[in-house]
């Protein structure tokens, strides 16, 4: 497969923020787009080829004191998208853009938009009523096989009950029941 200065530039860009953030890799989840394109490849699935940013979902509960998410971010070369004026979305050095979402229900609460962690700045990280309404999507199109319980729950709460904190819980579970699924046993 051959990939755009675009999405070579994104991934690129996801490296450069995965290793800023290497000390904190457990408390990491690959959400959004960028997720959906390394977990299904080249398969055919009707979503867009590519795309400009990446979605970090951040568990607060496996996040270290040190280094702070900030300071790593900055030492990086990062720095908070000014243009956004939201918490957690930050630039690489060539203006790709990176967000670093916290579950809204995982947060210590006190700001609707940035994220309570303790010490970590409350601009270090946004929160998200679900970790993306892009992933819940992609997830929930991908999912669309009647074995994979977790999905098909969050995608029937989205259109049945409608209700955001049910559909964030959902979503919820259905990370760390992918994260996991993905760790070494």
């Amino acid at each position: 497969m051959t990939y755009t200065p675009t999405t070579i530039a994104a991934r690129r860009t996801l490296l450069d923020a995965l290793q800023a953030l290497e000390a904190q890799h457990d408390a990491l989840v690959l959400v959004g787009a960028q997720a959906v394109y390394l977990y299904t490849g080249e398969a055919d699935v009707p979503i867009a080829t590519q795309t400009r940013d990446s979605d970090l979902a951040v568990i607060p509960a496996d996040l270290h004191d040190a280094p702070k998410l900030d300071d790593a971010m900055h030492a990086a070369g990062f720095l908070q998208d000014v243009t956004e004026h939201q918490p957690g979305a930050w630039l690489s050095p060539d203006g790709i853009p990176v967000e670093l979402l916290v579950p809204a229900a995982l947060h210590r609460g006190g700001g609707r938009r940035g994220a309570r962690i303790p010490p970590h700045s409350k601009r270090a990280a946004r929160t998200s009523a679900a970790v993306t309404s892009d992933a819940l999507r992609w997830l929930r199109h991908l999912a669309a096989d009647p074995a994979a319980p977790i999905p098909t729950m969050a995608g029937r709460t989205e259109q049945n009950v409608g209700d955001p904190q049910l559909v964030a819980d959902a979503t919820w579970a259905l990370v760390q029941e992918l994260v996991s699924g993905l760790r070494p046993t």
